[in-house]
């Protein structure tokens, strides 16, 4: 019994119920019948109403299945999930972007259905959050926030060193590789090499891999044996956390070994009396130049001869021939990977016939 007291005929009369039982207890949801019963004494009449009342403390159920609270993704994005009650109202589904802007995708009465899902293609990279509402008829209200990033793009990569084409000693110099990953969620990263300019994708052999926390610039020093001598590809790869890979890959040669040089004609210590051609051996597989030359016991050296590429048997005409005296002859050779090298003989010129003798 909520009343029980006389009341003024031709007046509102309100009266409330919040739910506790006679016994002060809390009643279970559910629904409830009310009778408004009314007498008027001095006319002997009795009328009543009744109506009923709906119990219900619980808050709609929410399930967002997509995206998922903390993912990364790439467009397009599936928004999917549900709102449920029995008393449903009204729902709200709301994205706000990273420029901190918001959209409705979906607002109306009653529930959100499984079956209604959203896809968006044109987002842009950044944080993002879903926010999904959804309310009943008891003024329970239930929202679920999802938080995700999106990143459309797969790693960059680029190779700084060695450098495209460079010749490397690397018993001369440790070889180091360097590179530079740009990736707005990175995951590892890894060096490869293989022999010659255009290996299958099976000959590459994996020389150092790792975990990667941020993009940026990437170092390995070389080591153990370095590879062998002549032309090898290099090959940087980069996987980000959405499982996308990016890859650089260029040649590069290594060379431990500098130019052969050798001089055979004329021979060491020999008298040259006439012009001659001085014949030998210049050889390189990464040759940048040689020459060769006229040395003289004092004063300049005069070259003789010059070269770019590799080269045997005549190498440069000794003509005119300087005065008779004590000369040497030299060749210099350079490859790309800075080793010089040089062999030199000495003869002696003598092209003036000899005086008469003193008597």
């Amino acid at each position: 019994l909520l009343d029980n007291e006389p009341k003024t005929g031709g007046v509102v009369h309100t009266d409330s119920w919040d739910g506790v039982g006679g016994d002060l207890q809390p009643e279970p949801d559910g629904v409830y019948g009310f009778a408004l019963q009314a007498w008027r004494s001095d006319l002997g009449l009795w009328e009543s109403e009744t109506a009923t009342v709906i119990v219900d403390r619980v808050s709609p159920i929410v399930v967002v299945n997509s995206p998922q609270h903390g993912a990364i993704l790439a467009p397009p994005l599936t928004v999917a999930g549900q709102t449920s009650d029995p008393h449903a109202d009204a729902h709200t589904i709301t994205l706000r972007y990273p420029d901190g802007s918001t959209e409705d995708l979906d607002s109306g009465l009653g529930s959100w259905s499984a079956g209604d899902s959203f896809i968006l293609d044109e987002l842009i990279d950044g944080e993002y959050r879903l926010s999904v509402t959804a309310s009943d008829l008891a003024e329970n209200v239930t929202t679920v926030e999802h938080d995700f990033e999106i990143d459309q793009f797969a790693p960059s990569v680029v190779i700084l060193s060695p450098g495209a084409g460079a010749t490397i000693d690397p018993s001369a110099n440790t070889l180091v590789l360097r590179g530079s990953i740009a990736s707005a969620h990175p995951e590892s990263y890894a060096w490869w090499i293989a022999d010659g300019a255009a290996p299958e994708p099976g000959d590459f052999v994996l020389v150092h891999q790792a975990f990667l926390a941020t993009g940026g610039e990437v170092e390995h020093e070389w080591a153990g044996p370095p590879p062998g001598d002549g032309l090898h590809t290099l090959l940087l790869t980069a996987t980000d956390q959405l499982f996308r890979t990016g890859e650089a890959r260029h040649t590069f040669t290594i060379d431990s070994q500098g130019p052969a040089v050798e001089i055979w004609e004329p021979g060491a210590g020999s008298v040259v009396t006439e012009p001659v051609d001085i014949t030998g051996l210049v050889d390189d597989a990464n040759l940048t130049h040689w020459i060769v030359e006229e040395i003289p016991v004092s004063g300049p050296a005069r070259p003789l001869g010059w070269g770019t590429t590799t080269a045997q048997g005549d190498l440069a005409a000794w003509d005119p021939l300087p005065d008779d005296g004590p000369f040497a002859i030299r060749i210099t050779a350079r490859d790309t990977a800075g080793h010089v090298s040089e062999v030199a003989i000495d003869v002696e010129v003598s092209v003036q016939p000899p005086g008469p003798p003193f008597d």
